[in-house]
C-alpha cells in the first residue's frame, strides 16, 4: 500500500488565495423568467459504513446491508438473521466473513449463513476494523474494545481507558487511529499514545484520519464551530485552514499518495508541497509543543455498557485570523479534484477508491481516474407511486418502498421514525399538517391514521374494517364483563394488504385505497372513508352490497384521489374519472366528454377546474362540461401524472417529457433539456420544488432564481 510522505517548508509570508469553487448544476430548466436547477434523488438509506467483501461492495444502512457484487447496479438486502436491520458498522475479516454491527448486536456473515456473535461492551456502535493479522477492534460511545478469543469462544475485552469514539483507522504498520470525541489514540500494539487539545490539537472532535507513515498522520478535527486540517509529523502538532473553501467538510480519505477532503459536494486533493500543482497551500495557523503525545500501556478489562455518542453536524474550517502571522510548518497544497454529490455524509477508503456516501443518491467510488456512477437501493422508485407531502411548516416529506419516511433538509431526505407497531403506507397533507396512513402487522384488518406533531406522531383515528357484510356489529367479551363492539366492511376472510394511496380533508375525514387478499389472490379494492368523528366505516369499491350506508360505487382500481373541490373527492380510474359527492358516484368517461376514457390522474387546479390526464391528452371539467382543446403538441406529450405548483402551474409529466400550463400558454420539456424524460409520477410541494418520478430516480426541479439579463 502506498503511504503519504510529506516535506517540510516555510510559508511564503503574503497571504494564500482563497479556494473558491463554483458549483454548476447537473442541469437547468428555464420557466418563466426563472433558472431552475434540476437535481435527482434515488433512495431512502441511511448509510453508516462500507467494506470490500471479496469483490462484493457492503454497504451498511438503517434498513440491512446491501450487498452489491461487482458490476451489478442492483443490490441484494441482507435482512434476516440479523441482531437488528438497523446497522451502524462493517468490518470485512481476513477469513473472508463479513462482521455486522447492528444496534441490538453483532452478526458473522458467511455466505448464506448469518451467526450472531457476543456484543462488544462500548455502548452505542461506532466503528468496526479488522487487521490482516486477524483482530477485530469496535468502538462505541464508551470505549474500545479488541476481540478475545478463549477456548475458540468469540469475546470482547475492552482495551484502554473509557472515551466516547468516533472512527477508527487502521495503518499500513497494524497499528491503529482512534478518532475520539477530545481528541486522538494512536494504538501500537498493548501501547496507546494519547493526542488531545492540550497536546496540539485545535479541536477534539475527529472527522477522519488518513495514516502517513508510521506515528503520523493527516486528520479532521472540530470544536464547537469550526473546523481545521491537523498534521502530526512525529513529534509535533500543525494546524491548518483553507481560506474561502465554501462548504463544510465531511471526511478525510486516502486515495493512492494523495488525502481527499469530502465536502457535501466536491472532493479536494492534499499533497504535500513538492507534488502539488494548482490549488492553494494549505494556511498553517500554529504548531504544537513538542512530543505532545501521553503514552501508556493500557491493560484490558469489562467496564459496563453504557453511553450514546453525541454526534455534531460538520462545522465549516476555521477563518484565518486578521493579521495572522507566518508559521513555519510542512507545506501542502489543495486543490479542486471532482464534483462528488449533493449532501455527501462520509469517505472511507477502501483499497484503491474512496467511497463516498450521498445522502439519498446512494454512494459513489472516486478513484484516480474520476467519480463513478451511484450505487442505490432505489427504494424510492421500486414499482411505486411517488408520494410528496408537507407539514404544517411547509417541510417536505416522502415515503419509500420499505415504509420509511424521510423529511427532505440539505439537499437530502433524512429518516424520520415512524410509529411504533405499525406499518406506515402513504402520506398525505391537511390543514393541519402532516398525515401518515398505516397498518397493524398484529391486526391485519385495523387502519390508523396519524397526524405528525413536532417530531410525533399523534394518533387520529384507527378503524377494523373486517365485518360480514354491509356493515355488521361484532358483539365480543371484554374482561370488564361488558361487550365491545366494531364496525366493519370486509369478509372475515379478506386482510389488508397495503394502502396505496390516501387524502385528507379538513376535518380529518380519511379517504384511504387498500389493496387486500382475498381467495388467494391479492387486489385493489375500492376506497375506505373513516373518521374520528363517527363509528362508521364507509367502503367505497365496485359491486353489491358496497360498505356502509352511505357507501358508493367506485371503481376497485382507482389511482389517486383529490379532495380540493369542497364537498367532493375526484379519483382516477381506468374507466375514467370519478366524483363522489352529494351521495352519488358520477363516472365521467367517453360519454361524458373524456376522451380516451382512461384517466391516470386527476388534479383539482385554480378557478375551480378539474384537470385529468386521459388516454388521449390532459384537459379539464368546468361549468359542468370537459374541454380538450389542447394543442396538438400537448396532446401528443399525453402526460400521465399531473400536479399544482405553488403559483397555480398546472404541470404533466409523462414519456415523453413535461408539460406546463401558466393558465394562458403551454410549454413543453423534452430531451432536449431535461436529463431524462420519461416519467411516471410527479408532485408539487410549498417549497416551489417539483418532484418528478422516473424509472430509476426521482428529478427534483428547484424553485428557481431569476434569470440573468
Amino acid at each position: 500500500m502506498k503511504r503519504l510522505f510529506f516535506v517540510a517548508f516555510a510559508l511564503a509570508a503574503c497571504s494564500p488565495s482563497g479556494l473558491r469553487v463554483a458549483t454548476t448544476p447537473d442541469a437547468t430548466l428555464a420557466v418563466a423568467g426563472l433558472t431552475r436547477e434540476i437535481d435527482a434523488v434515488r433512495d431512502l438509506d441511511d448509510v453508516r459504513d462500507v467494506a470490500d467483501l471479496n469483490g462484493t461492495l457492503a454497504v451498511a444502512t438503517d434498513r440491512g446491508v446491501l450487498l452489491f457484487a461487482e458490476g451489478d447496479e442492483r443490490p441484494t438486502r441482507l435482512l434476516e438473521g440479523l441482531p437488528s436491520p438497523d446497522v451502524r458498522a462493517l468490518a470485512a475479516h481476513v477469513d473472508g466473513s463479513l462482521i455486522v454491527g447492528t444496534t441490538e448486536g453483532l452478526a458473522r456473515v458467511r455466505g448464506a449463513q448469518v451467526e450472531p456473535i457476543e456484543a462488544p461492551p462500548v455502548g452505542e456502535l461506532v466503528a468496526l476494523a479488522s487487521t490482516s493479522d486477524g483482530h477485530t477492534y469496535a468502538c462505541g460511545a464508551t470505549g474500545l474494545a479488541i476481540d478475545h478469543v478463549v477456548d475458540q469462544s468469540f469475546g470482547w475485552q475492552t482495551f484502554g481507558e473509557p472515551f466516547a469514539c468516533t472512527g477508527l483507522w487502521p495503518t499500513p504498520e497494524e497499528h491503529l487511529w482512534v478518532g475520539t470525541t477530545r481528541g486522538l489514540l494512536y494504538v501500537e500494539g498493548d501501547v496507546v499514545r494519547e493526542h488531545g487539545e492540550t497536546g496540539g490539537l485545535p479541536g477534539g472532535y475527529v472527522r477522519g484520519v488518513v495514516p502517513a507513515g508510521t506515528g503520523r498522520a493527516l486528520a479532521l478535527v472540530q470544536g464547537p464551530s469550526d473546523a481545521w486540517i491537523v498534521f502530526f509529523d512525529g513529534e509535533r502538532w500543525t494546524t491548518y485552514t483553507v481560506p474561502d473553501l465554501d462548504r463544510r467538510p465531511v471526511g478525510l480519505a486516502r486515495l493512492g499518495a494523495d488525502a481527499i477532503l469530502v465536502t457535501p459536494d466536491h472532493a479536494f486533493v492534499i499533497r504535500e508541497a513538492a507534488r502539488a500543482t494548482g490549488g492553494v497551500p494549505l494556511r498553517a495557523l500554529s504548531r504544537g509543543p513538542h512530543r505532545p503525545a501521553l503514552s501508556y500501556r493500557a491493560g484490558l478489562g469489562r467496564p459496563a455498557v453504557e453511553g450514546t455518542l453525541e454526534r455534531r453536524e460538520p462545522a465549516p474550517l476555521a477563518a484565518v485570523p486578521p493579521n495572522a502571522p507566518t508559521v513555519a510548518a510542512p507545506g501542502f497544497g489543495i486543490a479542486h479534484l471532482s464534483r462528488v454529490g449533493t449532501s455527501a455524509s462520509f469517505a472511507k477508503t477502501l483499497g484503491r477508491e474512496v467511497w463516498i456516501a450521498d445522502r439519498s443518491r446512494g454512494v459513489r467510488a472516486l478513484s484516480e481516474s474520476g467519480i463513478g456512477p451511484h450505487r442505490s437501493s432505489r427504494s424510492l422508485v421500486d414499482e411505486r407511486d411517488l408520494q410528496i407531502a408537507a407539514d404544517e411548516r411547509s417541510g417536505t416529506f416522502t415515503i419509500d418502498a420499505l415504509g420509511r419516511v424521510g423529511r427532505f433538509r440539505d439537499g437530502g431526505f433524512v429518516p424520520v421514525a415512524t410509529p411504533e407497531g405499525a406499518r406506515a403506507w402513504a402520506l398525505a397533507s391537511g390543514n393541519r399538517g402532516l398525515y401518515l396512513a398505516a397498518t397493524v402487522p398484529t391486526d391485519r384488518a385495523a387502519i390508523r391514521i396519524y397526524r405528525r406533531d413536532g417530531e410525533n406522531w399523534v394518533p387520529v383515528v384507527e378503524r377494523r374494517v373486517t365485518g360480514p357484510g354491509t356493515p355488521t356489529t361484532l358483539v365480543e367479551p371484554t374482561a370488564e364483563g361488558g361487550v365491545a363492539t366494531e364496525t366493519g366492511t370486509l369478509a372475515p376472510d379478506v386482510t389488508l394488504v397495503s394502502l396505496p394511496f390516501f387524502g385528507i380533508t379538513d376535518d380529518e375525514t380519511a379517504w384511504v385505497a387498500v389493496r387486500v387478499e382475498e381467495n388467494g389472490q391479492v387486489r385493489r379494492k375500492g376506497v375506505v372513508q373513516l373518521s374520528a368523528r363517527t363509528e362508521e366505516v364507509l367502503h367505497h369499491h365496485y359491486g353489491q352490497p358496497a360498505g356502509g350506508s352511505g357507501a358508493l360505487q367506485l371503481p376497485d382500481d382507482t389511482n389517486n384521489v383529490d379532495l380540493g373541490q369542497s364537498g367532493f373527492a375526484w379519483f382516477s380510474s381506468v374507466v375514467g374519472a370519478v366524483r363522489l359527492g352529494n351521495s352519488q358516484s358520477v363516472t365521467f368517461g367517453e360519454a361524458r366528454g373524456v376522451r380516451g376514457e382512461v384517466v391516470s390522474d386527476v388534479l383539482v387546479g385554480t378557478g375551480n377546474r378539474v384537470w385529468v390526464a386521459a388516454a388521449e391528452g390532459p384537459g379539464y371539467y368546468f361549468q359542468q362540461t370537459f374541454e380538450f382543446r389542447m394543442p396538438q403538441a400537448v396532446r401528443a406529450a399525453r402526460p400521465l401524472a399531473l400536479a399544482l405548483d405553488a403559483v397555480g402551474d398546472v404541470w404533466g409529466a409523462g414519456s415523453n417529457g413535461l408539460v406546463r400550463f401558466d393558465g394562458t400558454d403551454w410549454q413543453i420539456y423534452g430531451a432536449d433539456v431535461l436529463p431524462v424524460s420519461s416519467f411516471v409520477d410527479l408532485e408539487a410541494d410549498p417549497e416551489g420544488r417539483l418532484w418528478v418520478l422516473a424509472e430509476d430516480r426521482v428529478l427534483i426541479v428547484g424553485p428557481g432564481r431569476r434569470i440573468e439579463e
